[in-house]
């Protein structure tokens, strides 16, 4: 049975952020393992790790353990609940609320020192005790956030992590910031700072951020088109025009050599990296309209793993196949892989969250 320790709950406006539940206790460090494997999983079918009664919006792996997970979830309108963070320090087996306070769209690790952890709720927190305790670091962004106006998704440089870049939306489109000191002060990218025609970080919301871990300071923007920067942020230019509809979610491919992207209507995207072309694959009649949450490429399936709407898909030569199974729901609001662990975020089509709502991992093994 899957074990919940609630901590002390606190009630603020849906949308603001929340408070921090325990206080730092770096007594408690989560020890560095990079070769530790989680072995509660098993090929070809899916097993539950728990939280359930929760819309999980975001899923992050420690890279230096891959016992250490942090899972971050949404309010909700209907009851007026918060979202949440859950850490297991034991590959899910059992679960530890440690934050209740906004939307947890994203958490992100400091790729070089996992103590230190970043969430969006509403605008920025962080921790420096492995996700135990956090605190604001919204400095700069909070005259920029209101009821309508959130921070939606950030990206960590990999090479140099006290510099985060965060993108927000408004009824009126959205705006990208960076800071270079962790989130101590956040300042604002001009929208119209370009190389090349049409560059617009203001353009509407901002739906993703990527920085390039094998080429430093070149950073990702999705705000219906795609903005591509190589001078961590100096300049932009235009990557991929939105024909018409936006631009959903985006990945590197597993060697790196691609940009993979997808929107709803349309179809799949990619891009020869540095410098493309672009190719376009139109969805068949069964896709279009499907949401997409998550794109994994890895050398563990022949093909690319997709989190949808319409549940885990495998796309192979344009062609879709499911992958749900043994799955409760079919909406997956996001894949996270780690070695050849692949974890599904999985919630009923209804708006009512169940007992089976949760988190599930299955062990991928070599096609």
């Amino acid at each position: 049975m899957r074990k919940f320790q609630l901590a002390s709950l606190c009630v603020l406006p849906l949308f603001l952020a929340g408070c921090g539940i325990f206080g730092s206790d770096n007594s408690r460090a989560i020890p560095s393992d990079p070769d530790f494997v989680c072995t509660n999983s098993e090929p070809g079918t899916w097993s539950y790790l728990g939280i359930p009664g929760e819309m999980i919006l975001s899923i992050a792996i420690n890279p230096h353990n891959a016992g250490h997970i942090l899972v971050g979830t949404s309010g909700s309108f209907s009851d007026g609940s918060q979202g949440k963070i859950f850490m297991s320090t034991d590959c899910g087996e059992n679960w530890e609320q440690v934050w209740e306070g906004g939307n947890i769209l994203e958490i992100h690790f400091n790729p070089k020192s996992p103590n230190e952890v970043f969430a969006n709720p509403h605008g920025m927190i962080h921790s420096t005790d492995w996700g135990r305790s956090w605190s604001d670091r919204s400095n700069g962004l909070t005259e920029f956030l209101s009821f309508t106006s959130a921070v939606t998704t950030f990206a960590i440089d990999h090479e140099q992590p006290n510099r985060l870049y965060a993108g927000t939306q408004d009824l009126g489109g959205g705006l990208v910031f960076y800071t270079d000191n962790a989130g101590g002060n956040w300042q604002l990218i001009p929208a119209h700072q370009q190389e090349g025609p049409g560059v617009d970080l203001s353009k509407s919301a901002v739906l993703f951020i990527h920085t390039d871990p094998v080429n430093p300071g070149h950073v990702y923007v999705g705000n219906g088109p795609i903005m591509r920067s190589t001078d961590r942020g100096e300049s932009w230019e235009m990557l991929r025009e939105t024909d018409p509809n936006v631009i959903q979610t985006m990945a590197f491919s597993a060697d790196h050599s691609k940009i993979f992207a997808m929107n709803t209507w349309r179809g799949f995207y990619e891009f020869n990296m540095p410098d493309g072309p672009w190719a376009f694959t139109p969805y068949p009649d069964s896709m279009v309209g499907t949401h997409i949450s998550s794109i994994v490429d890895t050398d563990l399936v022949d093909g690319i793993l997709l989190g949808t709407g319409r549940g885990v898909l495998l796309r192979k030569n344009n062609e879709y196949f499911s992958m749900v199974d043994n799955l409760p729901y079919t909406i997956t609001s996001k894949l996270k892989l780690n070695g050849n662990n692949l974890y599904a975020a999985v919630r009923p089509q209804s708006s009512f969250i169940s007992s089976e709502s949760g988190i599930y991992i299955r062990r991928l093994n070599q096609p």
